[in-house]
């Protein structure tokens, strides 16, 4: 069994720098995607979307953001405000942004999934932030509870490997846990639906695209969950 922990110890401090950069860089990709379902766009995000960092972890989904929001910036925002409205607020058919509404059928506000998401929220001992009131399970929510898992995650992997400890080892198996979990029974059943429904029903260029990405970092992300515990023998 010792010698079963230390070849393990040994596989995971070969790749820790890269396991840690990929959690870091999946942490951004969240991050910024749940600035933009947040709410209708400000100015201050607009600009920052196309610099460095926002622009950058674009540029590394495959997305060149001046494309679509070059021009005099209270004229973008503007723009980008009035698509947010017409395709996630409404009046009018408009796409939720909540995962109730799209999981399983429940078709609804505070179904069944958004009492799910609240107790699993509750179970990881993080909390809302204290300027956001909204119900539990809004798609920024619940990408901001996959930034934090995910940047824990990073802080993890050097942990582990400065320390290769089997206590650490344990701890990142049940960060990655909470991940998959989160993700395979949550996330990737009502995301890819709601990025079609954005796909289907928008004509905004910059939030379509948004959409084909939140699709792709959501299915990428299950799998190098998966790959990660793979690497570490998570049970």
């Amino acid at each position: 069994m010792k010698n079963q922990d230390q070849k393990n110890t040994a596989a995971t401090s070969a790749t820790a720098d890269e396991w840690h950069r990929q959690a870091v860089s999946r942490s951004n990709c969240y991050g910024l995607l749940a600035l933009v379902f947040r709410d209708v766009p400000t100015a201050e995000i607009v600009a920052q979307l196309t610099v460095p960092p926002l622009a950058e972890a674009l540029s590394h989904l495959g997305y060149d953001a001046t494309q679509d929001l070059a021009g005099e910036l209270d004229a973008v925002t503007k723009r980008l405000g009035e698509q947010y409205t017409q395709t996630f607020v409404g009046p009018g058919g408009h796409v939720s942004l909540y995962a109730s509404v799209h999981h399983s059928g429940e078709g609804q506000l505070w179904g069944d999934s958004t009492v799910w998401v609240k107790r699993f929220i509750e179970r990881t001992g993080l909390s809302f932030k204290d300027n956001w009131d909204s119900i539990p399970d809004h798609i920024t929510i619940e990408l901001e509870l996959m930034q934090r898992l995910t940047a824990y995650e990073a802080q993890l992997w050097i942990l582990n490997s400065s320390h290769g400890s089997k206590n650490t080892e344990e701890q990142l198996c049940q960060c990655l846990h909470m991940q998959e979990q989160f993700l395979n029974e949550h996330l990737c059943v009502w995301v890819p639906r709601f990025c079609e429904r954005v796909l289907e029903t928008s004509t905004s260029l910059f939030y379509r695209e948004m959409a084909k990405l939140t699709k792709s970092v959501i299915l990428s992300g299950a799998e190098q969950v998966k790959v990660a515990q793979s690497a570490l023998s998570c049970n």
